[in-house]
Formats: structure tokens, sequence, C-alpha cells
């Protein structure tokens, strides 16, 4: 059995599986951030919806009914914009602690390969752990 190669192989894919890990993350954080600006400003802008002030300018049932319908919209837009910006953001930071999780786990298998490869410069007395250590990492790996 080859167990540089196979070694080799297994350092490779923990490499791959890491970078794209961290990608995901990257991309995740860039998300989030524009989540929160995107929330800064819908914030500020959505005050907006309530100028000018009309009251004293219209009078009758279509300027209640209008300045109804625009503190209705002015109640469903601060509450998504309060609440639900707040929830994207708290399922984006699950994800990202998910996938550093998964990193911790990559990294930790990257230890034990490169223990095994020096494990190589021993000989064969110690193959069986070489072996032992692989089949753990494949192991881990799969699940």
């Amino acid at each position: 059995m080859d167990f540089s190669n196979t070694l080799g192989e297994i350092s490779s894919n923990l490499s791959n599986m890491s970078a794209s890990l961290e990608e995901k993350i990257n991309q995740l954080e860039k998300a989030k951030t524009e989540i929160i600006e995107e929330q800064k400003t819908s914030l500020t802008e959505i005050e907006n919806i309530l100028k000018p002030e009309l009251e004293d300018l219209w009078k009758g049932n279509r300027a209640k009914t209008f300045q109804g319908s625009r503190k209705d919209a002015y109640k469903e837009i601060k509450e998504i914009t309060e609440n639900d910006y707040d929830e994207y953001v708290n399922a984006i930071e699950m994800l990202i602690i998910s996938l550093n999780a998964q990193k911790s786990v990559l990294y930790g298998l990257s230890v034990a390969a490169h223990g095994a490869e020096k494990l190589l410069s021993k000989g064969e007395e110690a193959f069986e752990e070489i072996g032992n250590t692989i089949n753990y990492i494949k192991g881990e790996l799969s699940k």
C-alpha cells in the first residue's frame, strides 16, 4: 500500500474542502454586511412614506383612506425592516458558525494527516499506525 500517495490525496482533499468552506463563509459575511447596510438605509428611508403630512391639506373620506393606507404601509415596512432583516442576519450567522465548525474538523483531520506523514519517516514499524490513521481520516470524511 502506498501510504505517501494516499496521504497526499487526503491532504489535497482536505485543503480543497477547507478552501470551499472559506469561500462560502466569505460570501455569507458579505451578504450579512449588505443586509445590515440595507437595513440601516431602509430604516432611514421609510420615514419618507409618511411625508409630507397631509392632514391639514386633505379632507374627507379619500384623504382618510389614503392616510390610513400610508400608515399601514409604513407599519408593515417598519416591521419587515426591524424584524425580518434581523432574522436573515441571525440565520446567516448560524450558518457561518456551522461552517466554521466544519472547518475546525477539517483542520483536526489535516493535523492527523500531517502526523501520519511524519510516521512515514519511521519506516515499516509505523505502517500499522499510519494505516489506522488513514482509515480514521477516511471514516471521518465519509460522515
